[in-house]
């Protein structure tokens, strides 16, 4: 079985979410999921930005145009309205993020520095609320996991991960 993800950084739930079905279902009894990106030194910036502007259902997102960060900002003023979150705890989030980023060494993370909540939030604007600095990073990865039922991953691995829900 092969699934190649089409909504952006957000693939990687989807598979998640296909290969717990997969076992539960009884399609599969284990299902390996790797992702690779070459994004940044792949195919470049300007290439990247347009493979991500054709993420989205082609019938109801991509004739209207919206690019990944508005489909977050929409997500994340919705957050605002229903729970009170201010940009200030939204910044709180990323400026977290930058934190565990600075501890990588160099050679694993693709920035290594501390911002600000205040840097954060002053980093310009890309879709109302979030700001540069709370936007993904164009670069690379790679990633692999293997999913399987509950009672094989308890029975053989030290410390499985259970999945409990999975939304997208």
């Amino acid at each position: 079985y092969t699934s190649v993800g089409a909504i952006g950084g957000a693939s990687h739930i989807q598979h998640l979410a296909q290969a717990a079905e997969a076992i539960r279902s009884g399609l599969a009894e284990n299902v390996l999921i790797v992702s690779v990106d070459n994004l940044a030194t792949g195919i470049g910036r300007d290439a990247a930005i347009e493979s991500m502007a054709n993420v989205g259902h082609p019938e109801f997102e991509q004739p209207y145009g919206p690019l990944i960060p508005s489909m977050y900002a929409l997500a994340a003023r919705k957050h605002m309205e229903e729970y009170g979150t201010t940009p200030e705890q939204l910044a709180k989030i990323a400026a977290i993020d930058y934190e565990h980023a600075a501890s990588q060494p160099t050679e694993r993370a693709h920035i290594n520095e501390s911002t600000s909540v205040e840097e954060i939030l002053n980093s310009p604007m890309v879709a109302s609320p979030l700001t540069v600095d709370q936007c993904s990073l164009v670069s690379d990865g790679r990633a692999a996991v293997v999913v399987t039922r509950s009672q094989t991953a308890h029975s053989q691995y030290a410390d499985p991960v259970d999945i409990l829900g999975v939304g997208e």
